[in-house]
């Protein structure tokens, strides 16, 4: 592989990770690299500090036709639409455009084909054998895929995880670039990425889909285009690979089926699954949807010999899934105080996931939630909270309307839309009691208050701390 001088154009440098972890892999290898975003260097710090000393020249607060025009290659952003002109013209002169998903994917399952203009490239040959298994769901992506690498670890496999936020798919393609035996490829993919992996007519062997319900319709326009996305996941399976989902989603997906099998997995064979640390039915749906994985895994004759555990038995696999602490900002208890328990949900960015924060949560609950809508029903959400909320706290924003309009009259319910989280959570610690959980789950998107739902949570987490500072 020689990627020396190759012209990379990364397209959308970002604050999560992937435009970072995009541009110092080809940097690395030589090739010449520029970062372009239309933020300003400003918003961008912590990216363009973590690119400090590598040869990536950085193009901030615009897009220049010319560095689109001169590229070999062209890395945009999940973020970026598709209908991007300068993406456009790229696709017209010929040149490539993909993801760091897409390109990753490639690598690891074309081993037999090339899209059409990658061809051309002087990309990587991967040395080793790498079975991978792929993620995706509305919610539970990140809580799944870190239980099944959990499980490969206890099991002694070496293991890779990609696609969790702040991290890029091509930081794990340089790990197994390293590496002299055979590896696990865990991939995390959102249907922004699974998008993506059609031109490439390519799924991974193992597919696992946690779920399916309404989200980021703003982006698709309805949930058949949605659900299409994610089917990309395993449309392109081949005879010998497995799809594993939720007993009641089975009719979702079996119209969608390329020529793998599926797997299904009941409510009954969570009874199988050990005692957990996380908290909820769906989380244990996720752990028994994560040990089905590894064992079908196990038993898909593309795995590679050598990575095949001692011991045949999972045992410690559930040891490791029930020990998992879980995720920051997934149902987190941050605090209890006062008798009060607070507790952050904050990645709950549709009301499917804030349904299922409720029902996890035990005793009378304040609940702080709202945001900025994604074209979604929160129909199923406003009923939940009038049978189960004792108080309601609402940010502002367009979800906290639509939310509003749909509840019942009740001084419950009737609630100024704060701006600030500090204010917010204020007013969520005066309705309470001692016994209560103060419960954070948006059911929302973030970005007219926060840069994103991560900078929300951090947020939450800090009022919580001087909530008690200034009470104390």
């Amino acid at each position: 592989m020689d990627l020396r001088d190759l012209r990379v154009t990364v397209m959308g440098l970002g604050i999560h990770g992937g435009g970072v972890g995009a541009a110092a892999y080809f940097a690395r290898h030589g090739s010449r690299v520029t970062a372009t975003d239309l933020k300003d260097a400003e918003a961008l710090a912590p990216s363009v500090k973590a690119l400090r000393g590598l040869p990536v020249h950085l193009v901030l607060g615009e897009h220049r036709n010319e560095d689109f025009q001169r590229s070999d290659l062209i890395i945009r952003s999940p973020a970026v639409p598709e209908t991007s002109p300068l993406l456009q013209f790229a696709r017209s002169k010929a040149i490539s455009v993909e993801t760091d998903a897409s390109l990753a994917c490639h690598l690891l399952l074309c081993a037999s084909s090339c899209k059409a203009g990658l061809s051309s490239l002087p990309l990587p040959s991967l040395p080793a054998s790498c079975f991978m298994i792929g993620i995706s769901g509305t919610k539970g992506k990140t809580t799944t895929a870190s239980l099944v690498t959990e499980a490969w670890r206890a099991l002694t496999i070496p293991v890779a995880l990609a696609g969790i936020p702040g991290t890029s798919f091509l930081d794990t393609l340089h790990y197994i670039e390293q590496k002299r035996s055979s590896a696990v490829l865990v991939a995390e993919l959102s249907s922004w990425q699974l998008e993506t992996l059609t031109p490439h007519a390519v799924s991974p062997p193992i597919a696992l889909l946690t779920n399916l319900f309404p989200d980021h319709l703003n982006r698709h326009g309805t949930m058949q285009a949605y659900q299409n996305a994610k089917s990309a996941l395993f449309r392109f399976q081949k005879a010998e690979d497995v799809l594993i989902v939720p007993e009641a989603d089975r009719g979702v997906w079996e119209s969608h089926l390329g020529y793998g099998a599926i797997r299904t997995i009941g409510v009954h064979e969570t009874a199988k699954v050990p005692p957990l640390r996380i908290a909820g039915d769906h989380n244990r749906m996720n752990a028994a949807l994560a040990l089905a994985a590894v064992e079908t895994a196990l038993a898909h004759p593309q795995f590679p010999r050598d990575c095949h555990p001692r011991e045949r038995s999972l045992k410690r696999a559930r040891a490791a899934i029930a020990k998992f602490p879980g995720i920051n900002g997934r149902l987190q208890e941050i605090a209890v105080w006062e008798q009060r328990r607070f507790v952050n949900d904050t990645t709950a960015t549709n009301p499917g996931a804030a349904i299922a924060a409720l029902a996890s949560c035990n005793g009378p609950l304040i609940l702080i939630a709202g945001g900025v809508d994604k074209d979604l029903p929160y129909e199923a959400l406003a009923e939940c909270i009038a049978s189960r909320v004792k108080h309601l706290v609402l940010l502002d924003g367009s979800a906290s309307e639509k939310l509003a309009a749909l509840l019942p009259e009740s001084s419950r319910f009737k609630t100024p839309r704060w701006n600030r989280m500090e204010d917010a959570v204020e007013a969520a610690f005066r309705v309470s009691a001692p016994g209560d959980t103060i419960l954070f789950s948006p059911a929302a998107a973030s970005f007219n208050l926060f840069q994103d739902e991560f900078a929300r949570g951090a947020a939450f987490n800090e009022a919580v701390k001087k909530l008690a500072e200034k009470h104390a």
